[in-house]
């Protein structure tokens, strides 16, 4: 086996540096255990020493097997499908040159393709699914353990406060957000990401005022459409529809495709007394791709619309064009923090 060399990557959830161990190389021969730890995600894995953090490092390895004339590129079943075809034309020819001038070579995307390439070895029972890759942070609930964990080292840390604070925000622990997002904010002023899920704390317990002075904040650091957006949803909460109209309007100038900023500008106008203008934009909604009814329906602002006949007609192609949607299991939750 080619030594492996150190590199270092960065951990998405503390940003400390974590050295890995990487192996390109694998000789079957002299080593077959190392091809189950290859498939098992035991080989080329970081594992952060400060909040814990874990997961696999998708890079192609070489894998060969001199005695049997053979050799592998394998590229792992987490490398993105945008990279895959690019990486496995690369290694393949690496595998070629290597197995001159009477060996085989092949690229084996995934651990299934390489047992079916050397079927000879004692591989386990059952092979894994998709690994943990190292560059995502993972679900909501391991991002609030890794960084309190992360903390009891860096108290201090705005970044890791704000990590700390979106994660409880994001898996629905509004109340237990605050503290570690307000403290985040008052280290480090500046932080657009704190401030957004800050603001979104405030418009989930009923303070739109703030909510909306903390979302202009976000526009003016870093001119981000959806925090506009928001701000004109927690004006319109505010009782402020020349403030919400304002901000609502700028957002689609900036961002088109917002879908569901068309749709709560059709809020504001309805509320305002303008039914047509109500349905102009909620035509606009439609018009920018909006595949999911209930982003209207799930309203209760717009009853007075239900018996109007253009309204059932924007309802009805919305609801053709979901049921041509492929199903992710996932609504979108702009109102959310996604940060």
């Amino acid at each position: 086996m080619k030594g492996p060399r150190t590199i270092h990557v960065e951990c998405p959830i503390c940003g400390e540096q974590v050295p890995v161990q990487l192996v390109a190389r694998v000789n079957v021969d002299a080593d077959a255990a190392l091809v189950r730890e290859l498939v098992a995600g035991r080989l080329n894995r970081a594992t952060c020493a400060v909040c814990g953090h874990s997961g696999a490092l998708p890079e192609p390895v070489i894998v060969s097997a001199p005695t049997r004339g053979f050799v592998a590129g394998y590229i792992p079943a987490e490398v993105p499908p945008n990279r895959k075809a690019g990486i496995g034309e690369r290694l393949l020819k690496n595998a070629e040159r290597i197995a001159r001038p009477k060996g085989k070579a092949a690229a084996c995307f995934g651990p299934a393709q390489l047992r079916r390439a050397l079927p000879e070895l004692d591989w386990p029972r059952e092979l894994p699914s998709i690994l943990h890759r190292f560059d995502d942070p993972g679900a909501a609930r391991h991002q609030e353990q890794a960084a309190r964990r992360a903390l009891k080292a860096r108290p201090d840390d705005p970044a890791l406060l704000a990590r700390l604070g979106i994660a409880l925000y994001n898996g629905g622990r509004t109340a237990q957000a605050r503290a570690p997002l307000e403290r985040a904010v008052a280290l480090e002023p500046g932080m657009a990401d704190a401030l957004h899920a800050l603001a979104s704390v405030n418009l989930d317990d009923g303070s739109p005022e703030e909510a909306m002075r903390l979302y202009d904040r976000v526009v003016s650091i870093s001119h981000a459409p959806l925090a506009r957006f928001l701000a004109g949803v927690a004006a319109h909460r505010a009782g402020r529809p020349k403030d919400a109209l304002d901000r609502l309007q700028q957002a689609v100038r900036e961002e088109p495709g917002l879908v569901e900023a068309h749709v709560w500008l059709a809020i504001v106008h309805l509320a305002s007394g303008s039914r047509g203008r109500a349905l102009a934009s909620l035509r606009q909604a439609a018009a920018s791709g909006m595949s999911d009814p209930r982003l209207v329906l799930d309203h209760e602002e717009f009853g007075p619309l239900q018996s109007d006949s253009e309204f059932r007609e924007i309802i009805a192609a919305v609801g053709k064009r979901h049921e041509r949607t492929p199903r992710t299991g996932r609504r979108d939750r702009r109102v959310r923090h996604r940060g």
